[in-house]
Protein backbone atom coordinates (compact mmCIF):
# COMPACT_ATOMS: atom_id res chain seq x y z
CA UNK A 1 0.00 0.00 0.00
CA UNK A 2 1.26 3.40 -0.96
CA UNK A 3 -0.35 5.37 1.91
CA UNK A 4 -0.73 4.96 5.66
CA UNK A 5 -3.64 5.86 7.92
CA UNK A 6 -3.32 9.54 8.79
CA UNK A 7 -1.62 10.53 5.50
CA UNK A 8 -2.95 13.57 3.65
CA UNK A 9 -3.86 12.84 0.03
CA UNK A 10 -5.21 14.85 -2.89
CA UNK A 11 -7.75 13.28 -5.22
CA UNK A 12 -6.46 13.10 -8.79
CA UNK A 13 -8.47 14.11 -11.85
CA UNK A 14 -10.57 11.00 -12.54
CA UNK A 15 -12.95 9.84 -15.26
CA UNK A 16 -16.31 8.40 -14.24
CA UNK A 17 -16.70 4.70 -15.05
CA UNK A 18 -12.95 4.05 -15.36
CA UNK A 19 -11.21 1.44 -13.18
CA UNK A 20 -8.27 2.61 -11.07
CA UNK A 21 -5.89 0.16 -9.40
CA UNK A 22 -3.78 -0.30 -6.30
CA UNK A 23 -0.03 0.05 -6.84
CA UNK A 24 0.44 -3.74 -6.91
CA UNK A 25 -2.73 -4.34 -9.02
CA UNK A 26 -4.23 -6.38 -6.16
CA UNK A 27 -7.52 -4.43 -6.26
CA UNK A 28 -9.35 -1.90 -8.38
CA UNK A 29 -12.30 0.43 -8.05
CA UNK A 30 -14.45 2.27 -10.56
CA UNK A 31 -14.64 6.06 -10.23
CA UNK A 32 -18.09 7.49 -9.51
CA UNK A 33 -19.41 10.98 -10.32
CA UNK A 34 -18.89 12.00 -6.68
CA UNK A 35 -15.25 10.87 -6.87
CA UNK A 36 -14.76 12.86 -10.09
CA UNK A 37 -16.14 16.00 -8.39
CA UNK A 38 -13.65 15.54 -5.52
CA UNK A 39 -10.65 16.11 -7.83
CA UNK A 40 -8.11 18.45 -6.28
CA UNK A 41 -9.56 18.21 -2.76
CA UNK A 42 -7.43 17.08 0.17
CA UNK A 43 -8.50 14.33 2.56
CA UNK A 44 -6.97 12.26 5.35
CA UNK A 45 -6.77 8.47 5.04
CA UNK A 46 -8.86 7.16 7.93
CA UNK A 47 -8.95 3.39 7.34
CA UNK A 48 -8.14 0.44 5.14
CA UNK A 49 -11.04 -1.51 3.67
CA UNK A 50 -10.76 -5.16 2.71
CA UNK A 51 -8.24 -7.87 3.36
CA UNK A 52 -4.55 -7.00 3.51
CA UNK A 53 -3.76 -8.35 0.05
CA UNK A 54 -6.50 -6.35 -1.66
CA UNK A 55 -7.17 -3.45 0.71
CA UNK A 56 -8.34 -0.02 -0.41
CA UNK A 57 -8.57 3.28 1.46
CA UNK A 58 -11.38 5.15 3.20
CA UNK A 59 -11.03 8.94 3.46
CA UNK A 60 -12.37 11.33 6.10
CA UNK A 61 -15.30 13.39 4.89
CA UNK A 62 -16.24 11.43 1.76
CA UNK A 63 -17.70 7.99 1.03
CA UNK A 64 -16.38 5.35 -1.35
CA UNK A 65 -13.30 3.18 -1.41
CA UNK A 66 -10.19 4.64 -3.01
CA UNK A 67 -7.13 3.13 -4.70
CA UNK A 68 -3.52 4.29 -5.11
CA UNK A 69 -4.09 5.49 -8.70
CA UNK A 70 -6.87 7.80 -7.51
CA UNK A 71 -4.72 9.66 -4.99
CA UNK A 72 -1.57 11.76 -4.78
CA UNK A 73 0.40 12.44 -1.60
CA UNK A 74 0.20 15.91 -0.10
CA UNK A 75 3.62 17.17 0.90
CA UNK A 76 3.51 19.23 4.05
CA UNK A 77 6.17 21.88 4.30
CA UNK A 78 7.40 22.65 7.76
CA UNK A 79 8.02 26.33 8.13
CA UNK A 80 11.27 27.25 9.79
CA UNK A 81 11.74 30.42 11.75
CA UNK A 82 13.63 33.08 9.88
CA UNK A 83 17.29 33.16 10.70
CA UNK A 84 18.16 35.94 13.04
CA UNK A 85 21.35 37.89 12.47
CA UNK A 86 24.11 37.14 14.93
CA UNK A 87 24.25 39.60 17.75
CA UNK A 88 27.44 40.41 19.57
CA UNK A 89 26.74 40.30 23.28
CA UNK A 90 30.14 41.60 24.35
Amino acid sequence: MKFKIGDLVRVRKLKSGVNYYMQDSSASNTATEEMVRAAGKVFTIRAYIGCTAAAQYRLNGINWNWTDEMLDPVVQHISRPKELPCQNTE
